[in-house]
């Protein structure tokens, strides 16, 4: 029989496997505030600047009678389609009131009831 082999001596080192490579935990990017509130103030000032616009689209939604189905989804891509132009899109994470909360420089409010009822 041949000798058992022996696993030291000067060409045997006494270490481990390499473990196998870690992947960093990827972390998602975060919006800067700053960039959030440039972006909002620019909406704000297109809307400001098509408000006329906007109160005569939501009031034709809120006031513009529907005799039929076809009636009502002609009127979903006319009012939703400019509506979502302007940044106030159907189903966003934000409802259209918080949305239309924009004061003006006097501290009024921008849109209000009273400008949908006139």
């Amino acid at each position: 029989d041949a000798p058992a082999r022996r696993s030291t001596g000067p060409l045997y080192i006494g270490a481990a496997a390499p473990e196998a490579p870690t992947r960093k935990a990827r972390q998602p990017k975060v919006v800067q505030g700053g960039i959030e509130a440039a972006f909002r103030k620019r909406q704000n000032l297109r809307l400001r600047d098509a408000r006329d616009r906007v109160i005569e689209l939501l009031r034709r939604a809120n006031l513009e009678p529907l005799g039929s189905s076809d009636a009502l989804v002609a009127l979903f891509r006319d009012v939703s389609g400019e509506l979502a132009a302007l940044g106030l899109a159907l189903g966003a994470s934000e409802a259209w009131a918080d949305r239309l909360y924009i004061e003006d420089r006097r501290g009024g409010l921008l849109f209000s009831g009273e400008g949908l009822d006139e």
